[in-house]
């Protein structure tokens, strides 16, 4: 492989593809604030719907919970291009301001999730049970968290930053 395009692979992103991304204006018509913050209610919109799945009967619920995680994989992916990959991307190919707004959404991203998971752990001590959740709901819940743990930092850029 060349240096040109060197992969980083914890980032989950080449050289060749920031670079791009950083200087791109084929997808602007996403970098609007309007539009940023529609993307974070839609991924917002498809976790609850990935949980919910179970109320649907028989085959369904499978069809319509794969549905729910490739919509969320697609607003994800949307969501990473609106704001250029800057949570994703590494420090020697971002600026010190970018660098400086991706940390930040990262402090908060894991503020949000820790604020929510002392509020599960404090519940569960004061006697919540989650037991009335399904497998399938259960399952829809991790697949889901899972999801927007990885989204979490770039949805907090694009509901935060005004756009292009």
């Amino acid at each position: 492989m060349s240096k040109e395009n060197k992969v980083y692979w914890v980032e989950g992103v080449t050289e060749k593809e920031m670079k791009k991304s950083l200087t791109d204006t084929k997808f602007n018509y996403l970098r609007t604030t309007r539009a940023r913050r529609t993307l974070v209610i839609l991924l917002s919109a498809f976790y609850a719907f990935a949980i919910a799945t179970d109320y649907f009967d028989g085959k369904i619920n499978d069809i319509v919970a794969l549905g729910a995680c490739v919509l969320m994989l697609t607003v994800y992916l949307l969501l990473r291009t609106s704001i250029r990959q800057i949570a994703d991307a590494p420090d020697e190919l971002i600026d010190e301001r970018q660098q400086q707004l991706r940390d930040n959404a990262y402090l908060h991203a894991y503020r949000i999730m820790a604020a929510v998971l002392t509020l599960i752990f404090i519940g569960t001590a004061f006697g919540l049970r989650i037991d009335f959740l399904s497998d399938e709901q259960t399952m829809g819940l991790i697949v889901g968290t899972l999801f927007l743990l990885a989204a979490l930092p770039s949805a907090v850029i694009a509901w935060g930053e005004k756009g292009e």
